[in-house]
């Protein structure tokens, strides 16, 4: 078994390059402990730099020890390890601990490097049971994939690779006894009321005592599910391309043209790409209804016939105002009050900000966001969207705001008007 195991490793970790490096989510625990072992031999084979990140749960009394242990283990196999610290909360979910380990993942761990996690097929059948019993469609039923690109609510996205999702914990552990191994258990484990454990120690040994390989087959239908769900996605690509604008806008006129279910399909597609999570069908239903949707990172607005895909973090810390790039000498930088007027030339009437932005089709969201340049009291410039006569010079008209909301209305603007002179 430990072979096939290496093998297994060996097939995750041969595309990368001599000399890069691959991280291991060391718990500590028996999993992870026999991936440790078999990784450090492997990463020797294929001349990769292994590395271990290990997350202190604060919550658990037994944290510091666990980390000394963790810490013993990987010197004697002269592996670097890197401890992540977590807040200490008395009130704590599974959930909440599942996103707070993977954002101390992605703090360490750089976007082109693999994350090794230790999952076997008990915690694939574990967890298409969960979400069976919570509700999902049939993208749910991939259950964890081997390869997979996470994005959601972390600071970079992390790359997750779970080479062992067809082999069981009784062989694990088997070869974790075999190796004369150490690891700890973490009496959490066997805390019933996280559901998890519940699915682990109640559901599914009952389901073993008539369905013996139950597991086994939990964790085929999961991999023929991901087969189909790739054989789908390639043939939508055509379709989807059909429908976009751009990669983050969608034209409605283009997607009314298909039959509802294959809309569904279409928009589920688009999304998940996007926001590089699992996708509801009720959000997609809502959608095709409203013809707008949020959910806590994301946004999708109804605008010029299209649907525009606006992430959250655009509009909030270090990136709400983006950046302006130019001689800004000067000049003061001001922001939309309600009631800007934009001069025109002499003996017109000024036109009022809000007939410039309605008339260049500047999305609503954006309006509020978007910087406002003055010399004195005087409007004189808007970034992208106008200058004022007396005004012109170079130095004023190449000042650019950079934005990624800026920018994504830049490009759909250039598609509906290509010999348009804005920026």
């Amino acid at each position: 078994m430990i072979t096939e195991m290496q093998a297994s490793l060996v097939a995750c970790l041969s595309a990368y390059s001599p000399g890069s490096r691959v991280w291991i989510a060391y718990s500590g625990g028996v999993d992870s402990s026999v991936l440790l072992v078999l990784s450090a031999q492997v990463c020797t084979q294929l001349s990769l730099n292994l590395a271990a990140v290990h997350v202190h749960h604060a919550v658990a009394a037994q944290a510091d020890e666990w980390v000394r242990h963790c810490q013993r283990q990987c010197q004697l196999l002269n592996i670097p390890l890197f401890v992540q610290y977590l807040e200490a909360s008395a009130k704590v979910s599974e959930a909440q601990l599942r996103r707070c380990r993977y954002q101390a993942f992605a703090q360490v761990v750089a976007e082109d490097e693999p994350l090794l996690l230790a999952h076997h097929q008990q915690d694939q059948a574990e967890t298409l049971l969960l979400r069976l019993c919570r509700g999902t469609g049939l993208y749910g039923l991939q259950g964890m994939q081997m390869q997979r690109r996470q994005m959601q609510n972390n600071p970079n996205s992390l790359l997750l690779l779970r080479p062992w999702l067809l082999f069981s914990r009784t062989q694990i552990v088997d070869v974790a006894q075999q190796l004369a191994l150490n690891w700890i258990e973490d009496p959490s484990n066997q805390q019933l009321s996280w559901r998890r454990n519940f699915m682990r120690h109640q559901v599914l040994p009952l389901l073993a005592q008539q369905w013996p390989v139950v597991a086994q087959q939990f964790a085929q239908l999961a991999l023929q599910a991901q087969q189909q769900d790739n054989a789908q996605t390639w043939l939508l690509a055509p379709y989807l391309q059909q429908v976009l604008v751009t990669p983050t806008i969608l034209s409605l006129i283009e997607l009314h043209q298909f039959p509802l279910d294959v809309q569904r399909l279409l928009l589920a597609t688009w999304l998940r790409g996007l926001m590089g999570e699992l996708v509801s069908q009720d959000w997609i239903n809502t959608v095709l209804a409203q013809q707008v949707g949020q959910s806590q990172h994301y946004h999708l607005y109804r605008f010029q016939q299209c649907l525009w895909f606006v992430d959250t973090h655009w509009f909030s810390g270090a990136q709400v105002h983006g950046q302006l790039l130019g001689n800004l000498a000067g000049l003061k930088v001001r922001y939309r009050q309600g009631g800007e007027c934009v001069p025109r030339a002499a003996n017109r009437p000024h036109h009022s900000l809000k007939n410039l932005f309605q008339d260049l089709q500047v999305p609503p969201w954006l309006r509020a966001h978007w910087p406002l340049l003055y010399r004195g009291n005087e409007l004189i410039a808007i970034p992208h969207l106008w200058v004022h006569a007396d005004h012109w010079v170079d130095e004023v008209a190449a000042i650019t705001w950079q934005h990624p909301g800026a920018a994504q209305w830049l490009v759909w603007r250039k598609m509906q008007d290509p010999y348009s002179s804005q920026k």
